[in-house]
């Protein structure tokens, strides 16, 4: 599988954390995504009335439906709280995490500056700002304390996310599942996708008890300021997680699928959505040649299921 913006997964280095930071912009996607950014999107944009926008390209779509925010600045909050481990990698912030969030990281800020063309910005902007701070929340409520106080854990999972109702959840289903991750074959106890009511809605196949795909639950809710987003990358295990990154990757999701999330949620050219959506991932390969972190890694994903979210007054 060739993916276009791969950059070599991370290390903790100091040799690391300069050039990652100088992607990630000290762990900030800074306020440019709202400023310039906005204006290099929305630029390429054409609507037609009762017509689904047309986009230029894919980039625009993925930045409209995933990364788009209003003010302030948009950070990261990768899962550190995993209990296979301590994470073991160091982003430039300082923060620790693993490297399937990591990897997801590295994507998006590379989808920032290669396909966005949002450089200097992101490496010069200081680590944190003064305003409103919107939330890139990677992992799930198991492994991610940031997603827990959204989505809740599998064993008591939330369905009341600030103002608005969520559909779906993640729910601790039957039995284990094994899988390879960080060099090891590790066995878990299997999660599912369940609805509102707790009843569950998809789970991971398997081959014998090992695992053969996942899923990846998306959400985006409002954040806690006026204009700020909070978007959960919430994988069933790592796996779905680590498959975020391939939203990023140029031609492995095609357009089609995201025009379908895109018309599932009642998207509408000007206004950040809420919602959430189901996406399946499945193909694994844990012989990827430019991936080092000796895991399961899932080459295809295709969305499954979406709904449009609505915010109480």
């Amino acid at each position: 599988m060739e993916r276009r913006h791969f950059i070599k997964l991370v290390s903790a280095t100091a040799g690391f954390a300069a050039g990652f930071g100088a992607h990630v912009g000290e762990d900030t996607i800074a306020d440019v995504i709202a400023a310039r950014g906005e204006r290099l999107i929305s630029d390429r944009l054409v609507a037609c009335p009762g017509r689904r926008p047309t986009y230029r390209d894919r980039s625009d779509m993925v930045y409209h439906l995933f990364l788009r925010v209003e003010v302030g600045e948009a950070r990261f909050f990768p899962a550190a709280d995993w209990t296979g481990g301590a994470p073991m990698v160091k982003l430039p912030s300082g923060q620790m995490t693993y490297g399937h969030e990591a990897s997801v990281c590295n994507y998006i800020a590379e989808f920032l500056n290669q396909d966005l063309g949002i450089k200097n910005e992101l490496a010069n902007g200081p680590t944190e700002g003064p305003g409103p701070v919107s939330k890139i929340v990677i992992g799930s409520g198991a492994s991610n304390k940031q997603a827990e106080m959204y989505l809740g854990t599998p064993r008591d999972p939330n369905f009341e996310a600030g103002s608005c109702k969520l559909h779906f959840g993640i729910l601790k289903g039957k039995g284990t599942l094994v899988r390879k991750q960080y060099g090891t074959m590790i066995e878990r106890d299997a999660h599912v996708i369940c609805d509102c009511h707790r009843r569950p809605l998809y789970h991971p196949d398997s081959r014998g008890d090992q695992q053969t795909d996942d899923y990846l639950l998306v959400t985006r809710i409002p954040g806690e300021a006026p204009g700020t987003y909070v978007t959960i990358f919430a994988g069933l295990h790592g796996p779905g997680t680590r498959a975020a990154e391939l939203l990023y990757s140029d031609g492995i999701v095609p357009l089609r699928e995201l025009e379908s999330l895109h018309d599932k949620i009642g998207f509408r050219l000007g206004r950040t959505p809420f919602f959430q959506a189901i996406f399946r991932a499945s193909e694994f390969d844990p012989e990827l040649k430019f991936d080092d972190t000796q895991s399961d890694v899932a080459t295809k994903l295709e969305l499954v299921e979406a709904a449009p979210l609505t915010r109480r007054l």
